[in-house]
């Protein structure tokens, strides 16, 4: 006799001598069915999923698994069995394992904190049931007001779970625009000042054979600004430019333009031949303070700005007092490369 699962107690499994003709008489051996081995189902209650298995297929069971939500067995342990523990079932027969998916989920949707506070969103994501943790990014946007959110408004998500928030730390991301500034005409040498909204931020000294004949800068910064480029220790604007540095770009917003120099030759009256004579002027980019020696042929140089007209002060040296007196005015155009002198002194 053997246990079988396959035929029922009492019956025939197998004989010997089957399909044999045989004398009447002769012994055949059979083996009878002692029916199905009953075998106890272990209590595997609690225990892991693969411990679980590993139990049972050490009983001779064979396993399916079913997965089922439960607020009291932890998430991956078993449930229950069916055929329930401490019962008997035939050794070889399918135990059914019912798997915790642990309790069940609750489900919220993800609200919209699209111009909110750090405060305003932190009470609003408690509201809904979900956690959150900030991170400060630099944005044009206010301080502490929300940048962006790691899952978009209305998504579906369980409950408890984190929202990363990025909250503005109120200081807009610096970009680059590159301002190219000409180099002026005639100066032997030329100081280019930067001034940021009045702060200087760059300084550089640039000879007359400097090629090209323009300067390069790259200007840090963010939103719109005004840049103002100084020549030397010049306190009027050679160059003023506007920066978007959203868009990358600049305007040239230099209400009289002198980056071209003009030259111009100024004959001076006669009785300044062979003396020393002072002009204080504003040649379109500074005000300048000459000492110039006039030639014998009562000539002088000066230099300035294209478009520039404007009036100066000559004076002129008493000998050997070295005492400066006014003379006159001196009337400049740069434009046309003129200039001429007038006396405004009674008996000079």
């Amino acid at each position: 006799e053997e246990f079988s699962t396959e035929f029922e107690k009492g019956e025939i499994i197998s004989h010997t001598k089957a399909n044999r003709t045989v004398k009447e008489g002769s012994s055949v051996d059979v083996v009878v069915s002692k029916g199905s081995k009953k075998v106890v189902v272990p209590d595997v209650q609690g225990m892991t999923s693969s411990e679980a298995e590993k139990k049972l297929l050490k009983e001779g069971f064979t396993i399916k698994t079913i997965s089922k939500f439960d607020i009291e067995i932890a998430e991956d342990c078993i449930v229950n069995t069916k055929p329930e523990r401490n019962t008997e079932a035939d050794y070889g027969s399918e135990i059914v394992l019912y798997v915790s998916l642990g309790a069940p989920k609750e489900y919220t949707s993800v609200p919209d904190l699209a111009g909110m506070t750090k405060d305003a969103a932190e009470k609003t994501i408690a509201d809904y049931g979900l956690r959150v943790v900030f991170e400060e990014v630099d944005s044009d946007l206010a301080k502490d007001k929300v940048v962006s959110q790691s899952i978009k408004a209305d998504e579906q998500v369980e409950a408890d779970t984190i929202i990363i928030v990025q909250i503005s730390s109120g200081i807009a991301p610096n970009s680059t625009v590159k301002v190219t500034v000409p180099i002026p005409k005639y100066l032997p040498e030329v100081t280019l000042r930067f001034f940021l909204e009045g702060e200087l931020v760059h300084e550089k000294t640039l000879s007359q054979d400097y090629s090209p004949k323009t300067y390069d800068y790259n200007v840090v910064g963010s939103g719109k600004k005004t840049l103002i480029v100084k020549l030397g220790s010049a306190s009027n604007a050679f160059k003023t430019y506007k920066l978007d540095f959203d868009k990358g770009t600049y305007a040239d917003e230099t209400v009289t333009d002198v980056s071209n120099l003009s030259k111009i030759t100024v004959e001076m009256p006669v009785e300044f031949k062979n003396q020393e004579v002072w002009i204080s002027f504003f040649n379109g980019i500074e005000q300048k303070e000459q000492k110039m020696a006039v030639s014998s042929v009562n000539k002088i140089e000066i230099f300035g700005g294209d478009g520039y007209t404007g009036s100066s002060e000559v004076s002129y040296k008493l000998g050997a007092t070295g005492k400066y007196e006014h003379y006159g005015t001196m009337t400049i155009n740069f434009k046309t490369g003129t200039a001429t002198v007038s006396n405004d002194v009674d008996g000079l």
